[in-house]
C-alpha cells in the first residue's frame, strides 16, 4: 500500500498520468463530440471540440466516488464565474472558484460554506488555463498552468472521498476544452472469515478446531 501511495504522489509531480494496471483507472474527455458517460445539467454545448457551459450549469462524469485523485482541466473563463467541484457527496464539497477578480477554495457541508483559500487576481477572461488538483488525503494542491498556486492541510472533519463536477454560475459563461483524472483504487474489503461465535451472538474473536470442537484458539 505504501509503494502505491508513493507512485501516487509522484505521479502529482510528473506530467504523465498512471496507467490503469497500477491500481489507478482514468478518465479522458477530449469533447470532440456531445460528451457520453456524463451527465449534464442545464445549458450546455459542444462546438468546435469545446464544451460550453452557460447560465447555472452543472456537468459531471459518471465515476465512482474519487479517493486519492489528479485532475487536469482546460478551462477559459468568458464572463462572470466557475467552480471546479471535487469530492462532492450529497451536501458536502470541496469547490475551486474562479472569476475575473480572485481564486476561492471553499469547503461546503450541509449547506454552510466555510472558505479555506482566497487569492488575487482572479483568471484574465478569454484566455486558455491548465488548472490542476492534486488530492492525497487531507492534502490539496491546485496549480494554474503548472505552477503552484496553492495548497491546504483541512485536518478539521476532511472531507475524503465524493465525485468530481464542473459547475458555471448563473449569469455566467465558461468554456472547457479537456478533462483527464487519475484516481487510486479504494483498497479492497476485507473477505469475512467465520471464528466460531454461536449464530447470531457476539460475534467472539475466537476460532474452534475444526475436528475437536472443545479446542479454540
Amino acid at each position: 500500500m505504501r509503494a502505491l501511495i508513493a507512485l501516487f504522489i509522484l505521479s502529482l509531480i510528473s506530467t504523465p498520468l498512471l496507467r490503469s494496471d497500477e491500481g489507478c483507472w482514468e478518465l479522458k474527455e477530449e469533447f470532440d463530440g456531445r460528451p457520453r458517460g456524463w451527465r449534464l445539467e442545464g445549458d450546455w454545448r459542444v462546438e468546435d471540440g469545446r464544451l460550453l457551459g452557460r447560465g447555472s450549469a452543472w456537468a459531471e462524469p459518471e465515476t465512482l466516488p474519487l479517493y486519492n485523485f489528479s485532475a487536469r482541466v482546460r478551462a477559459r473563463l468568458i464572463k462572470g464565474g466557475f467552480h471546479i467541484n471535487f469530492r462532492s457527496l450529497a451536501d458536502r464539497r470541496y469547490l475551486l472558484g474562479v472569476n475575473g477578480e480572485e481564486i476561492y477554495l471553499v469547503k461546503e457541508i450541509g449547506g454552510r460554506f466555510i472558505e479555506l483559500k482566497r487569492l488575487r487576481p482572479g483568471l484574465s477572461r478569454g484566455r486558455w488555463y491548465e488548472i490542476a488538483i492534486l488530492a492525497a488525503g487531507e492534502h490539496v494542491k491546485v496549480y494554474f498552468d503548472g505552477r503552484l498556486r496553492t495548497s491546504f492541510t483541512d485536518s478539521d472533519d476532511p472531507l475524503l472521498v465524493g465525485k468530481f463536477a464542473l459547475e458555471v454560475l448563473e449569469g455566467s459563461e465558461a468554456a472547457f476544452d479537456r478533462v483527464e483524472i487519475t484516481a487510486v483504487r479504494p483498497a479492497e474489503e476485507g473477505r469475512w472469515v467465520r471464528l466460531g461465535g454461536p449464530p447470531g451472538g457476539l460475534g467472539y474473536d475466537i476460532r474452534i478446531h475444526p475436528r475437536n470442537k472443545r479446542i479454540m484458539f
